[in-house]
């Protein structure tokens, strides 16, 4: 594992947007809204394909996510 030696706010990752789309559309499913399109083939490719790219990113990550970033003066 890589050590961090930076951190930056939650609002900065790439893994964490990633992450919040994916699970608001899997929310969306699951009330019922319908997608463009009713093709489970392509619904959950690109389930897959988000979530592949969550895992991406979160393995390239160089900073650490601080809960509460710290700030320099």
């Amino acid at each position: 594992m890589a050590a961090f030696y930076t951190t930056k706010g939650w609002y900065k990752s790439k893994t964490i947007w990633t992450s919040i789309v994916g699970i608001v559309l899997a929310v969306a499913a699951l009330f019922g809204v319908h997608t463009v399109t009713d093709a489970p083939t392509i619904v959950n490719t690109a389930f897959g394909a988000l979530f592949a790219l969550t895992a991406l990113f979160r393995v390239n990550a160089t900073e650490q996510v601080a809960v509460v970033p710290t700030t320099t003066v």
